[in-house]
């Protein structure tokens, strides 16, 4: 009989490596986070980094990241564990690129100026958690940053699976811990990266970090950012108040126009009416004219202008008076 007791599952190196090698042949990798916001990733290290840096992917994925920052201009090598991954066809397009700057482990000892671990730092294992950190650290050089996002506050078990096999229970993208800004500062401090800077990013939602050796300024876009989940949610909330009431001030604006639009319509009608009732004066004395006019033989040859003057009559007629009228002047001989 099957003990139907659901158990964690416990994650190690080798399983680890499996998992995201099965998973980068799956319809499900095209849900990786940097392949799905991979232009804002860059646009926010292209915040930190001087133009034609040094960067590291850590963690490089499918490559999708890195050929981002290669197309912003910037050298990029990666570091990618997963064998699996390595041997992806998409690094053969990386390759080709000038400013690729290859694949990388602990042993090259190569350093760079920006080291990027978005979606990175959950992943890491209890066991091997210190020694994960460190490696951050070799690779950047004493000026350079460590740049990265962390899921805010994630609650992992909304995110377990259950395999119906084995009764084991695991995160579905193998995350193994929750951050908030305290515990990713003191995990930052602990590897040696002494001055830290937090945000929170919407991606959605995360909590950004900027860490190095030396003290940087951070760019303004992210200075006033809130630092936890509550925060975040409070200025949503602001920003959503704030939103509503320029929306009704807005459907205020529209209401009063639209009603300046309906006194000008019923302006325009009135003024119509009037002037088609003042046509038809217009139209009734070109009937007397024309029958006086026929009636008189040749009284256009008699009097000196008058053809001008009838002319005259004829063209200010047409140009003030309603459209559908206009037939009737040159009917009646104007």
């Amino acid at each position: 009989m099957h003990n139907n007791t659901p158990r964690p599952f416990t994650w190690a190196p080798d399983n680890v490596a499996a998992f995201w090698s099965m998973l980068t042949e799956m319809p499900l990798a095209r849900l990786s986070f940097s392949r799905m916001v991979r232009d804002d990733l860059v646009r926010l290290v292209s915040a930190f980094a001087p133009s034609g840096a040094r960067i590291l992917d850590f963690g490089g994925r499918d490559g999708d990241l890195a050929e981002g920052l290669l197309q912003a201009g910037f050298q990029v090598g990666i570091h990618e564990p997963t064998e699996g991954r390595r041997d992806r066809g998409v690094f053969k397009n990386l390759t080709a690129h000038t400013n690729w700057l290859g694949f990388f482990d602990p042993s090259s000892r190569e350093q760079f100026d920006i080291v990027c671990v978005f979606g990175v730092l959950e992943h890491f294992l209890e066991g091997t958690f210190r020694e994960d950190m460190a490696l951050l650290a070799t690779y950047c050089t004493p000026g350079g940053k460590i740049i990265g996002t962390v899921p805010l506050e994630e609650a992992l078990e909304q995110g377990y699976c259950l395999c119906p096999g084995c009764a084991s229970l695991f995160h579905r993208w193998q995350h193994q811990r929750s951050f908030d800004k305290e515990s990713l500062t003191a995990a930052l401090r602990n590897a040696g990266l002494v001055h830290c800077h937090t945000f929170v990013i919407d991606f959605s939602i995360c909590l950004g970090f900027a860490a190095g050796f030396k003290d940087f300024p951070l760019p303004e876009a992210h200075v006033a950012a809130p630092q936890t989940l509550h925060e975040a949610l409070a200025a949503a909330r602001h920003n959503e108040t704030r939103l509503r009431a320029e929306h009704a001030s807005l459907q205020q604006r529209v209401e009063v126009l639209q009603g300046a639009r309906e006194q000008l319509q019923h302006l325009r009608d009135t003024v119509g009416e009037h002037n088609l009732e003042t046509f038809k004066h217009h139209v009734f004395a070109a009937k007397v004219l024309g029958y006086a006019l026929r009636r008189v033989g040749g009284i256009a040859r008699r009097i000196p202008g008058f053809s001008r003057f009838r002319r005259a009559c004829t063209k200010f007629l047409h140009m003030a008076s309603n459209a559908r009228y206009n037939r009737s002047l040159y009917f009646y001989g104007l």
